[in-house]
C-alpha cells in the first residue's frame, strides 16, 4: 500500500470550510488572536489522537496546538520522534507533506481543521 493511500484512510477534518470559516481563519491569521485560537481547541482536542505529538507545518497551527494544550513538534525535532501526527489548517495543505518524505514514513494520523466543502456543479 502506498504512503500517500495510508494517509488518506488516516485523514480526518473538524470543521468544513465554507465563507465564515475562511473570515474567522482570516481574522486570526491576521490578528495572531490567541482568543479567537481557543475557539477551536475543545474540537481539535477531542480529534488528536493519544500518545502523539502533532506536527505543526506553520506558526497559525503551532498556535492553535499551543492553546488547545496538544503535543507538538517541529520539523527539526522529528528525528527524535517515531510516530507522529500533523496538524493543517486546511486539508489542501496536505501537499507541503508530499515534498517532506523523511516524515511521511512516521505520519499515523492527518488532521485538518477544515476541510472545503464539495461544490455541487
Amino acid at each position: 500500500m502506498s504512503v500517500e493511500g495510508e494517509r488518506n484512510e488516516r485523514r480526518e477534518a473538524i470543521f468544513k470550510w465554507n465563507e465564515q470559516a475562511e473570515a474567522f481563519v482570516d481574522r486570526y491569521l491576521k490578528m495572531q488572536d490567541d482568543e479567537l485560537a481557543k475557539c477551536f481547541c475543545a474540537e481539535v482536542r477531542k480529534k488528536v489522537r493519544p500518545k502523539l505529538d502533532y506536527l505543526a507545518l506553520t506558526d497559525a497551527t503551532k498556535q492553535i496546538l499551543i492553546a488547545a494544550s496538544v503535543p507538538y513538534v517541529t520539523l527539526d525535532e522529528l528525528s527524535k520522534q517515531t510516530k507522529i501526527g500533523v496538524f493543517l489548517m486546511q486539508v489542501t495543505e496536505e501537499t507541503k507533506l508530499s515534498r517532506l518524505e523523511r516524515v511521511s514514513s512516521k505520519i499515523v494520523h492527518v488532521l485538518s481543521l477544515f476541510e472545503e466543502e464539495a461544490n455541487d456543479e
